[in-house]
């Protein structure tokens, strides 16, 4: 082999380790802005993991002891919300320990706003009670 086909191999050879360099420096920047935006996202509150019975809508005090009205987008979140209890109480399964924590405040603290009927309420108490062992 000839001295200068030898060089050549090594010139690309080191290019594409350069232009791979460059691709990884790339991919890191990348990569820690979409980590970071996620961070921020989750830190803001923007992203939300709850389901069901967790994800009860926030109510203010005021809006709690009826010294301000709710809006009609909290009334929907609400009306969603007592969906998602009704239909978790009806599978028959028993509660995790978050559901049970959840659902218990929401029963204490909340219940007259979602206007439950009496069988509603017999069987959200149900599902609250602790599993038989």
């Amino acid at each position: 082999m000839e001295p200068n086909q030898t060089q050549a191999t090594v010139q690309n050879g080191g290019g594409e380790q350069k232009g791979g360099g460059a691709k990884t420096l790339s991919a890191l920047i990348v990569l820690i802005i979409i980590i970071g935006g996620g961070w921020y996202a989750y830190k803001s509150g923007m992203l939300n993991f709850k389901r069901g019975v967790e994800s009860a809508p926030e109510i203010t005090r005021e809006q709690l002891v009826g010294e301000a009205p709710l809006s009609a987008s909290l009334e929907s979140a609400i009306d969603k919300h007592k969906k998602e209890i009704l239909d978790r109480v009806s599978l028959g399964t028993p509660l995790t320990e978050i559901e049970r924590e959840a659902l218990g405040k929401t029963m204490l603290m909340e219940a007259h706003l979602y206007k439950f009927t009496d069988a509603e309420t017999n069987a959200i108490f149900e599902a609250l009670k602790p599993p038989q062992q």
